[in-house]
């Protein structure tokens, strides 16, 4: 949601968050799971870190930098999640620079469920257009 966007011309659009929070509704987010202290565990060690070419996912080195400067101790699949969860939120921050990126948590638009919103529209603009006077 905090990921950078461009309109067609390449100029830069405000984030959907800010978007969200500007037309006064409540940002969606997924549902935690039962480790979502690694998540808190991500963001303060910081989810990605600036690589040469942009940003890359965070590195075992960094990690264990992270560990001694906070006095964290990691097991090796905490350390392991936590470098996934940096590549995860990397490839994701990357593919939400499109404007009309799902978010990842959503449920994948069928063809089926495409229609049904179509027929619903359709029919609300019709009951629309008959409750309007004539002239």
């Amino acid at each position: 949601m905090n990921a950078g966007q461009s309109d067609k011309e390449g100029k830069p659009l405000p984030s959907r968050l800010k978007a969200i929070k500007a037309d006064g509704g409540i940002p969606e987010y997924p549902p935690m799971p039962l480790c979502e202290y690694l998540v808190g565990y991500l963001w303060d060690a910081g989810p990605t870190m600036p690589g040469g070419m942009g940003h890359t996912p965070l590195t075992h080195s960094e990690i264990k930098a992270w560990q001694d400067n906070t006095g964290t101790v990691l097991t090796c699949w905490e350390a392991q999640t936590l470098r996934s969860l940096s590549s995860a939120y990397l490839a994701e921050s990357q593919a939400a620079e499109a404007p009309d990126c799902p978010a990842p948590w959503t449920k994948e638009i069928t063809e089926e469920a495409r229609e049904d919103v179509s027929k619903k529209v359709q029919n609300a603009f019709r009951t629309l257009m008959s409750t309007r006077p004539k002239k």
